[in-house]
């Protein structure tokens, strides 16, 4: 029996390829147990052999260190190797890049926290055999930050694409730009972005531009508001469903992806199948999940404006997606 190892997943693009993985090892009927987190267990209400727990490095270590004897291999999702060295083959799902790379953190204090974890991480190397990564991006810095043996380290990214996302074609009466994905920290971009609004409604373009911003972020939606005010086309949807994004997709003939850093980028995986087009920042992420139309300096709001410029003049190329959906092979691994 498998033990997928999820107790430090509870929301976010975690717990969405989580659940994906689960509804793809139950369509094939494969035996496994998991470790859920207790904020998580209403997603896995449908699993019956399961432990929900707190997520804590004690909870997780007396769960180890009694592990049933029927477990033929684990796979941890969360990041973390297990606690202790185990006899069977143990595969790790690292999928936070940021922690790696210790960019895109508020504060101080925050930065220091993650570095903590990621050298916590750092120990426990030696307890999972393989690395399992979804990008050549967040494999050149895991083995640069974590792990220095290259050989653990196996490319396997793996995605859901949402319902009728591939149905969708490019076409003239798409005319809206967009960027799905939340606030997180500022790190996606989202304050140059707006900036760069503000620079081509001064520079006579007004194109309308979606966002899918949640409601805590006030001091953020306080800014939006403001430009709104003064005419710049900004329209946020809030946090929409998995698959309420096609409709923003269908919209959009761009997704403009200031972003600093990704693991896997589903964001753009999704609108390429959906037939748009990736404007995005000039940083070894963008290009390791796809041939963008245009790039630009994510730093310049300037810039940004440029290449959505450029692209409204036709002065780029089609967007073409680098990745593809290795779930299958995924599976025969840790099932073997």
């Amino acid at each position: 029996m498998i033990l997928i190892d999820s107790l430090y997943i509870n929301a976010g693009g975690g717990l969405v390829l989580l659940k994906y993985l689960v509804k793809e090892l139950q369509k094939r009927q494969i035996q496994f147990c998991m470790i859920v987190d207790e904020r998580a267990q209403s997603h896995f209400v449908h699993i019956k052999d399961k432990t929900v727990m707190r997520a804590s490095l004690l909870n997780r270590q007396h769960f180890y260190n009694t592990l049933s004897q029927d477990i033929t291999s684990v796979f941890c999702f969360g990041n973390i190797p297990p606690t202790k060295k185990l006899s069977v083959p143990v595969y790790t799902y690292y999928h936070n890049i940021n922690m790696l790379t210790l960019k895109g953190w508020p504060d101080f204090k925050t930065k220091m926290m993650t570095f903590a974890k990621r050298e916590y991480i750092r120990s426990l190397r030696r307890h999972t055999d393989y690395w399992f990564v979804q990008t050549k991006n967040t494999a050149t810095e895991l083995y640069r930050h974590l792990d220095s043996n290259r050989s653990k380290i196996q490319l396997y990214p793996f995605y859901e694409l949402p319902e009728g996302l591939e149905a969708l074609s490019p076409g003239t009466e798409r005319n809206d730009y967009a960027l799905v994905g939340n606030y997180n920290f500022g790190a996606k971009g989202h304050d140059q972005l707006c900036d760069a609004w503000v620079i081509l409604k001064e520079k006579g373009l007004t194109p309308r531009l979606h966002i899918t911003i949640s409601e805590d972020n006030i001091a953020f939606l306080a800014k939006v508001k403001r430009l709104c005010d003064k005419g710049i086309n900004i329209v946020n949807h809030g946090i929409v469903p998995f698959d309420e994004t096609v409709k923003i997709y269908a919209q959009s003939k761009a997704i403009v992806y200031p972003s600093l850093n990704e693991s896997l980028g589903l964001g753009i995986i999704e609108a390429v199948h959906g037939g748009c087009d990736i404007i995005a920042s000039d940083l070894p992420f963008t290009w390791s999940i796809c041939n963008p139309s245009a790039v630009f300096d994510r730093k310049s709001s300037e810039s940004i404006a440029d290449a959505v410029m450029d692209y409204e003049k036709g002065k780029t190329k089609k967007t073409t997606i680098k990745i593809e959906n290795k779930i299958e092979q995924l599976i025969k691994v840790i099932t073997a």
